[in-house]
């Protein structure tokens, strides 16, 4: 809405200029993440011609205009031509939630050589090592990752009810991990304090059990 992010894709000249300032005087390797549009794949033509003029170490592409937000599929098609096309290394982004998504990627485009995995990831702190072919995690695992995770966040915020609301926003991906986690999900959004919250979330790992992959709908 401000010009940021996806929608500084509707300005291709002053992203122009901006990438001109940039790759003058970083000292540093530049990587570039885009969307394929604002409002259309078709956009996409002349923000690649322009991506190709510079060094980019990676370009990771998500293969959504913003219009679509993240309810939309991915636009695959549209991503096989851009790949193509660049002349800058590849690295996609778009719908990779399981173990079985990244293997179905991989086996489509064996000549992509990185992924960028979201959402699938907050949701499953394990999907990397599942995707590579190792074990799924347990919920022991898991329980130390997410509490060592808000307590790290209690130290970094000095405190507790802010960090539950920042742990709150992996939770909304997090109980999609869970069986039928559906209610308590709801009640851990809606937690009021610490305490709560804690409760809540100590109750999943003790009442539910696991799925192998997160279920995004």
């Amino acid at each position: 809405a401000k010009g940021k992010g996806a929608g500084f894709l509707a300005r291709p000249e002053e992203l122009e200029r901006f990438l001109d300032r940039i790759f003058t005087a970083a000292p540093l390797r530049i990587s570039v993440k885009t969307r394929l549009g604002v409002a259309e794949e078709k956009e996409f033509e002349r923000l690649l011609e322009l991506y190709n003029s510079y060094p980019i170490c990676e370009l990771t592409i998500h293969a959504r205009v913003r219009k679509d937000f993240y309810k939309a599929p991915a636009r695959l098609e549209c991503f096989t031509e851009s790949w193509e096309k660049s002349k800058n290394p590849v690295c996609y982004n778009g719908d990779l939630f399981t173990a079985g998504d990244c293997r179905k990627f991989q086996t489509r485009f064996p000549g992509v050589e990185a992924v960028m995995l979201g959402r699938g990831l907050a949701a499953d702190p394990a999907l990397g090592q599942k995707a590579a072919g190792g074990p799924p995690t347990d919920k022991k695992t898991l329980r130390a990752f997410c509490d060592a995770l808000y307590e790290g966040y209690c130290e970094a915020f000095g405190s507790r009810y802010n960090a539950m609301i920042r742990m709150k926003e992996l939770w909304n991906s997090q109980i999609l991990l869970f069986e039928q986690g559906e209610k308590l999900g709801k009640k851990i959004r809606k937690a009021a304090d610490p305490a709560q919250f804690e409760a809540l979330t100590a109750k999943a790992f003790q009442e539910l059990e696991l799925r192998e992959d997160a279920a995004f709908e």
